[in-house]
């Protein structure tokens, strides 16, 4: 109980961190202008490694269409991020680092939609620039997943930061996941919306582990949105 209460501070403190510096040094964020990235189309990530470092690209190269079959979850808040981590793929993913991508660090897990069809769920953190990231994963995107946490007003800011950097740039379909929404009482959608800079076709789901409604909702969503982007599982 304590021990994890001091973790979870300590892993605040770092974050409201590294916040600041991203914010502070804008010619190294996400929201940086910087030459488009030429490079060969890289391969898939190999999730039969039993190493901590991943020596494969991360884009499959395929000779027909290309598959959108990954969704990336991404969040300020790393507690956020780990329990809906936990919460769409049963507690089953790893966590691998990534040379190729300045070694950013990612928790790889899936998404089972039936016994056939699943996404393949990326994790990311925020500790390091994104771009080499979005730059080469981009074509097989079915979705992004902002989430956060709404009884975390201190991470608000940083939150529509986060978004509105990310998708303006590389214009990828998204969804936000509204965590911890059921303790608010005088919260609505409305005003997240509202706070995070939101147009109305952007879809803001609740997602409450206790709740599997929720988490299918959630999951519902995510294959619409796809869908809209020309994927065919």
């Amino acid at each position: 109980g304590d021990h994890r209460d001091l973790h979870r501070l300590i892993r605040r403190q770092r974050q409201m961190c590294i916040r600041d510096r991203l914010i502070q040094q804008s010619a190294s964020t996400i929201k940086a202008p910087q030459e488009e990235i030429t490079q060969p189309e890289p391969e898939e990530i190999q999730e039969e490694t039993t190493t901590e470092t991943v020596d494969q690209p991360i884009e499959p190269s395929l000779p027909s269409e290309l598959k959108k079959d990954k969704v990336i979850l991404i969040s300020v808040d790393e507690d956020c991020k780990d329990e809906l981590m936990d919460i769409l793929t049963n507690d089953n993913f790893k966590s691998l680092t990534l040379p190729k991508t300045d070694d950013l660090k990612i928790d790889l897990g899936k998404i089972h939609l039936n016994s056939h069809s699943e996404y393949k769920l990326i994790a990311v953190s925020v500790e390091k620039n994104l771009d080499l990231f979005f730059e080469s994963i981009k074509n097989s995107v079915a979705a992004n997943v902002f989430t956060f946490d709404c009884s975390r007003p201190d991470t608000w800011e940083f939150t529509n930061y986060l978004i509105h950097s990310i998708t303006d740039k590389f214009n990828l379909p998204f969804i936000i996941s509204v965590m911890n929404f059921d303790e608010q009482d005088s919260l609505n959608l409305e005003v997240i919306r509202y706070k995070l800079n939101l147009n109305t076709d952007i879809p803001l789901i609740t997602c409450n582990e206790t709740d599997r409604s929720s988490v299918g909702n959630l999951v519902t969503t995510i294959t619409e949105l796809s869908r809209q982007s020309g994927m065919n599982l």
